[in-house]
């Protein structure tokens, strides 16, 4: 028998919010509950709130399920979390997360969308690290203006050197 897992709960139940127990994601989505909960922690911002009522377990709604397929299907993909954090910031809550098209399936207009969000997103994120990248080759710069000060000092003959100091720019 196959491992497949349907729900057909929202075919029964239309107008009933639907609410799933993080045993049903974990099988639904194929992840360890203790991944799950990592994520849970991890990314309560854009998971809906959960009332403080004693006795009650967790449960997420549809929106929230959607949430874990993005983040599943990212980490799958190689992105780290703070990047994760970063699509998620960007994309609309509840949005599918972009799918990449089967052999020879016909890409969708909605993925060339989150498309593009995600590479406001990437875009993001490369300008922070442009100024960062742009701090360090300052620095290099200075080191070489050092470097070749230096390198004019020590090619002085011995005798001119007497009585100089070596030039040390800060």
């Amino acid at each position: 028998m196959s491992d497949l897992i349907i729900d057909f709960r929202p075919f029964f139940c239309k107008g009933v919010k639907m609410s799933y127990t993080p045993g049903f994601i974990c099988e639904l989505l194929e992840v360890p509950a203790s991944t799950l909960r990592r994520w849970s922690d991890r990314f309560a911002a854009y998971l809906s709130p959960q009332a403080p009522q004693a006795g009650r377990h967790r449960t997420y709604t549809a929106g929230d399920l959607e949430t874990f397929r993005q983040i599943r299907d990212l980490a799958a993909k190689g992105q780290g979390l703070r990047t994760i954090e970063t699509i998620l910031q960007t994309l609309p809550p509840g949005t599918a997360s972009p799918k990449e098209p089967a052999k020879g399936e016909e890409p969708q207009a909605a993925s060339g969308e989150n498309s593009a969000l995600m590479v406001l997103a990437v875009t993001r994120e490369l300008g922070s690290h442009d100024a960062k990248i742009n701090a360090l080759q300052d620095q290099i710069n200075l080191q070489n203006e050092r470097l070749t000060a230096l390198t004019e000092y020590l090619t002085l003959p011995w005798y001119k050197r007497i009585g100089k100091r070596p030039p040390i720019k800060y």
